[in-house]
């Protein structure tokens, strides 16, 4: 939205392509959830796509007020509704993406139509109705495939929970294709978006410009100002200090949200207020803060995601009437208020992981840290150290 347009995104990615010129983006719908600067740069992005195509002044979301009356109902065609409402929100007098093609081509100019905040329309992706509309919208791109001298491009925005709820038939294939596609963070581009967050923030001596270029043995030496290279002196024993804020952060699965990095530096910082003896000089970032910042980080995302996900925000009510005794990890679904949807749900988010290494056991499911105290979970005898073998075994080892 900022670039405007698709030559501009491409420069700023630094991928290099053939002149691609008049070809606009345009974002058709955007989140709810957006602060007040972004929301600007959204609207910037619409008022400029208008006047590149030289069409009317296009209110920002109509297509959202339009489908939102239409969600609950059962008996739409949701392929020629997205259809029509995306060609008519160009405000030309079409119906199809055709007709709108042709009138690309003859104007010299192509579009990209760009999709976000699924979730805050569709906050039941399991529904049939709702399914039907998710699973129409993700269809689009194979609509447009199919134009001659396409004009028309589309991107959209979508978590891989919803890909999985919508798309029941040759999931693996969809979801194959579009790999490349995927926005997910590994170990590595953690430690670059740490670095990065240190850059900005002025501190342990990092530059921007190198956030993308130093190798992962530069980065860990370089952070080792910021939280130590071990969570206790550097001959203890104790964990490697990157690898322990990682798997603190991540699920059972390795991944992780980049709003939770920023959330641990946040309340890290915040712990670090109150500590008063210099008992770590070779540090910014003492194990105690970062330790003791995990039960905040965790209480936050809890109450932050319980917003954009139904499923969690069900089972955190129900967890209001389970005894504090059968809150612990591992436990046991039926013990908690886990009904066999809720599971399948909640283990497709990375929010409930099951060890299937010990089926015949009925305490066999697990939650990441990161979740934990925010759901009110205590921690068994053995459950810390096989979370840790779980996620080990899922990565086939721990990074760094």
């Amino acid at each position: 939205c900022r670039t405007k347009t698709w030559e501009q995104f491409l420069i700023k990615i630094n991928i290099n392509t053939s002149k691609l010129s008049e070809c606009h983006i345009f974002p058709a719908l955007s989140s709810q959830n957006i602060d007040g600067d972004s929301l600007a740069v959204v609207k910037d992005a619409v008022e400029s796509f208008t006047s590149a195509l030289g069409v009317p002044s296009i209110s920002l979301n109509s297509i959202q007020v339009k489908i939102m009356k239409l969600v609950s109902k059962t008996d739409i065609d949701w392929t020629e509704t997205w259809e029509t409402n995306l060609v008519g929100a160009i405000g030309q007098p079409f119906h199809t993406f055709v007709e709108l093609n042709n009138w690309l081509i003859n104007n010299n100019k192509s579009i990209v139509y760009v999709i976000d905040g699924i979730e805050d329309m569709f906050d039941s992706p399991s529904s049939e109705s709702q399914r039907t509309a998710i699973k129409a919208l993700l269809e689009i791109p194979n609509t447009l495939n199919a134009l001659r001298q396409r004009r028309i491009g589309f991107v959209c925005f979508v978590r891989a929970d919803y890909v999985q709820a919508s798309i029941r038939q040759n999931i693996a294939q969809y979801l194959s294709r579009f790999q490349p596609f995927r926005l997910e963070w590994t170990p590595e581009t953690f430690l670059r978006l740490v670095y990065w967050l240190c850059s900005k923030s002025n501190i342990i001596g990092a530059r921007t410009e190198l956030a993308e270029v130093l190798s992962r043995e530069e980065l860990l030496l370089a952070l080792e100002d910021l939280w130590g290279k071990k969570m206790g002196g550097n001959a203890s024993k104790e964990a490697n200090s990157a690898r322990w804020v990682f798997a603190a952060l991540c699920d059972l699965n390795g991944r992780l949200q980049a709003r939770d990095v920023v959330r641990f530096l946040k309340f890290s910082a915040k712990q670090m207020q109150a500590k008063r003896v210099e008992a770590w000089p070779d540090r910014l970032l003492y194990p105690e803060a970062i330790r003791q910042s995990l039960s905040e980080c965790s209480r936050e995302k809890v109450e932050e995601a319980s917003t954009e996900i139904l499923p969690l925000r069900e089972w955190q009510l129900r967890l209001q009437d389970i005894p504090e005794e059968l809150k612990k990890v591992p436990f046991n679904p039926g013990n908690v208020g886990l009904s066999e949807e809720l599971i399948r749900s909640l283990k497709d988010i990375g929010v409930i992981y099951e060890d299937i290494d010990r089926i015949e056991d009925s305490d066999r499911f697990y939650l990441p840290e990161i979740y934990r105290t925010g759901l009110g979970f205590k921690s068994a005898i053995g459950g810390r150290p096989r979370v840790q073998a779980l996620l080990k075994r899922n990565l086939g080892g721990m990074p760094f």
